[in-house]
């Protein structure tokens, strides 16, 4: 085995540049794949994040406010609040309060936030990465203080313990949290100007005795857009959005992992029949087909476990840009997951 493994390492220097070439190949290939692994790694938590607490009791309804019902008959929390209040149905609530601010001039997003109730933890699931969520003293303090959303966190501008800066006033972050509903949001225990009129819109959770009342409730006497959904209902169409997102990225990676596997099997198919007249000799002094295999195989696997290590060594500096428009996760699924395709391209790239 020593005097195998004496010929591999031989090999792989006596045509070093080809075999850079040959890396870097596997690399694109198995990189791409990477991607689309941590996408479905990132969907595992999802699944947990995208779903309500008992959601087979629970629905939750995104309301938007038109510009005309600013003046008519403005939507808020109290209105939201009013109209709960008149059905005996109803077991419990959470509101929350979304606010996208624009700048008058640009009419771009110049702050954007989301302002939970005191009820949101009961309702919602979430993890705490860092530091941890509004307690009850939050919501009735006046200290200026916020909880990020991890993809906020995976910029690089922000860190735990620091200031987060909205319109000249610093909010101490407390805690960063992970949820798929409410990705790179920045969360506030209360409203920052609860006088200034805005374009808010608010998703609502709503729990009930029976699920099959959540059509009673007459949303549209709010004057606004409503988008009403069983808990169950919500979660799929997450799981549904996600899904197909992860089946085109999916469909590209395997393209890209065919042809560069087929520029890498080439080179190596070459390199086989250059050296078929070596192979004659060891197989003529008395070397097994099996130590011939078994010399392809360790110089292949040697190969992908350089790719694969180039991977994760890239990956924190790429995944800084990458997680801001992908769901990009890296979990036991995802290592174990390239540690069996890198096994994989060494037991085929024998044959």
């Amino acid at each position: 085995m020593f005097y195998i493994i004496k010929n591999v390492f031989k090999t792989i220097r006596y045509k070093l540049v080809l075999n850079i070439v040959l890396i870097i190949s596997l690399f694109i290939g198995l990189y791409a794949v990477f991607i689309v692994v941590s996408m479905m790694d990132s969907m595992l938590q999802i699944r947990f994040t995208m779903s309500l607490k008992n959601e087979s009791e629970v629905s939750i309804a995104h309301i938007s406010q038109s510009s005309e019902s600013t003046l008519t008959a403005p939507i808020n929390v109290k209105s939201i609040e009013a109209l709960l209040s008149q059905y005996d149905f109803i077991k419990d609530k959470t509101i929350i309060e979304n606010v996208n601010q624009s700048d008058i001039f640009t009419d771009e997003v110049s702050i954007s936030y989301s302002v939970p109730d005191e009820s949101f933890s009961d309702f919602h699931n979430y993890k705490i990465c860092e530091g941890r969520f509004f307690n009850e003293n939050d919501f009735n303090s006046m200290d200026k203080i916020c909880v990020i959303e991890q993809q906020l966190m995976d910029t690089g501008k922000y860190q735990y313990g620091s200031n987060y800066i909205i319109e000249n006033e610093a909010y101490k972050i407390v805690g960063v949290i992970y949820t798929a509903e409410y990705r790179g949001r920045v969360f506030l225990p209360r409203l920052r100007e609860p006088d200034k009129t805005r374009l808010n819109y608010y998703d609502v959770a709503v729990r009930y005795n029976n699920i099959n009342d959540y059509m009673r409730i007459n949303w549209e006497s709010l004057n606004g857009s409503v988008d009403n959904k069983t808990g169950v209902e919500y979660r799929k169409d997450g799981t549904a959005y996600v899904q197909s997102v992860l089946r085109n990225f999916g469909i590209v990676a395997v393209i890209i992992l065919l042809y560069s596997l087929i520029n890498s099997y080439n080179i190596i198919a070459n390199r086989i029949a250059a050296n078929s007249a070596s192979y004659g000799i060891y197989l003529s002094v008395g070397a097994s087909p099996r130590k011939i295999y078994i010399h392809i195989f360790l110089e292949m696997s040697i190969y992908a476990l350089i790719a694969l290590l180039l991977i994760f060594l890239i990956d924190p500096i790429v995944s800084t840009f990458i997680k801001q428009f992908l769901e990009h996760y890296v979990g036991v699924f995802s290592v174990c997951t390239m540690v069996f395709m890198a096994l994989f391209i060494s037991l085929t790239g024998e044959y």
